[in-house]
């Protein structure tokens, strides 16, 4: 589930390969869209005011595929095609996430072999893939000033990257098992990650150091996610609970 529009809208997706939006101001259905199986694993609101658009990540197509929501229904804008590899690696990248820049001239994706790509938006042109991971890339968020991004893996990695020069900045080890979300404060001085480990971290962006440990969970933490005003964060894991936490 995403949330965009500023708080406006969200959206989900499922394994029923549906992506359903609603408006929550009035909570009334905003658009069902009905995608192929195995083509939408998780979504992002494009950061636009005069139309509601997401991306979403394309699983086995290997693309990432833009949507755009009118009359309660979704119209196809684009598919963006991942750069190919080798022959033996094609069948295995397999789209798991995607994220839009806040300022909207950035779209990412992250693959199931690690590929990290991105996107110019304006021309609908790969600007880079990123280079470090080798195992599937879960979850992908720009820092709020749109010039980095970081990367969630099951290599147990955090990566931080420059995004218009395409450069590795630095890669933040500590858990214990994969990274399977991430999310920057708004400020953007600071990032929490969360594993199979069961723990989240909360790491500082100046000094590139792990800060804080969570440990509240029992099992593995499948997202966090950070309130829009910064105040709390937010966890869920697959011990059936939903964790929040003050943050100051």
């Amino acid at each position: 589930v995403v949330v965009g529009g500023g708080g406006r809208y969200a959206a989900s997706s499922a394994l029923d390969s549906v992506i359903r939006m609603w408006n929550l101001e009035d909570n009334s259905e905003v658009a069902i869209i009905e995608t192929e199986p195995s083509e939408t694993w998780a979504l992002s609101f494009a950061p636009v005011d005069d139309q509601i658009v997401v991306a979403a990540a394309g699983g086995s197509t290997n693309k990432v595929k833009l949507w755009k929501a009118e009359d309660q229904k979704g119209t196809a804008l684009t598919e963006l095609d991942l750069p190919a590899g080798e022959e033996s690696f094609k069948k295995e990248r397999f789209v798991l996430s995607v994220a839009y820049s806040p300022d909207g001239k950035w779209l990412a994706s992250g693959s199931m072999d690690g590929t990290v790509a991105v996107w110019d938006t304006a021309s609908c042109k790969l600007l880079h893939t990123l280079p470090g991971h080798f195992k599937p890339v879960r979850s992908l968020t720009f820092t709020p000033d749109s010039k980095m991004l970081l990367t969630a893996c099951d290599d147990m990695h955090t990566h931080l990257y420059d995004v218009q020069g395409g450069s590795l900045i630095e890669a933040f080890s500590g858990h214990e098992s994969w990274v399977l979300g991430v999310s920057v404060h708004p400020d953007g001085t600071a990032f929490a990650t969360c594993s199979s480990d069961a723990k989240v971290k909360l790491w500082d962006l100046q000094s590139r150091a792990c800060v804080q440990t969570l440990a509240e969970h029992s099992d593995q933490v499948w997202d966090v996610a950070f309130r829009e005003d910064g105040t709390r964060l937010a966890t869920v894991s697959d011990d059936k609970s939903v964790a929040l936490f003050d943050y100051v």
